[in-house]
């Protein structure tokens, strides 16, 4: 899935959030669900955010080159090369999360903020509650491009903490490791 926008002759901006199909029915038509709404908000989040990334680049700019590498490995699975990305996703998620708070449910919302703690978005809860001063400030933040440097300066300060959100991490994972080793099947002999 992805988004594409263009101005068309008139100067209006038109967006678009285009689909994967990852689901078929009985005769091989594509079939979407209720859940393929989170993914449209994502995808069209990218049209909005995206280009407020790259004209704000220099404010991300540098915050963006402490945390990237740090979680480089990750980000790099889900095909998210650069740290510019890297922050362009963080705030889709966020936005996509505050979607799902206000209009699904909040266990949708939980759900979500582990999988993106999981891929790397160490930083997503603190963000996404970031965008909460967004939704109740809009006379100080008329657009989201108002609230840019707000978004810029959240993550200079967390080039502060994530070095302890990744042991914070580090440490769930050796603690659900360790659960399903002692909770999960073993193997009592092989033929």
């Amino acid at each position: 899935s992805y988004a594409a926008r263009f101005r068309d002759t008139s100067g209006k901006d038109v967006f678009y959030s285009i689909l994967g199909v990852w689901k078929t029915d009985a005769v091989g038509k594509p079939y979407f669900d209720t859940g393929v709404v989170e993914t449209i908000v994502h995808e069209f989040s990218h049209s909005f955010v995206n280009p407020l990334v790259k004209k704000h680049e220099a404010l991300f700019e540098k915050a963006g080159k402490k945390i990237f590498p740090l979680v480089a490995a990750k980000m790099k699975r889900n095909s998210y090369a650069t740290w510019q990305t890297m922050i362009a996703e963080s705030l889709v998620r966020a936005a996509t999360i505050r979607y799902l708070i206000k209009f699904e449910s909040p266990q949708s919302a939980e759900k979500n903020l582990r999988n993106d703690e999981a891929m790397g978005f160490l930083w997503i809860r603190e963000l996404t509650a970031l965008l909460d001063q967004y939704e109740k400030n809009r006379d100080k933040y008329p657009a989201f491009d108002a609230f840019m440097p707000k978004a810029a300066a959240f993550f200079n300060r967390y080039t502060g903490k994530i070095h302890k959100k990744m042991a914070e991490q580090d440490a769930l994972i050796k603690k659900d490791l360790e659960m399903l080793r002692q909770k999960g099947p073993k193997i009592l002999s092989t033929t």
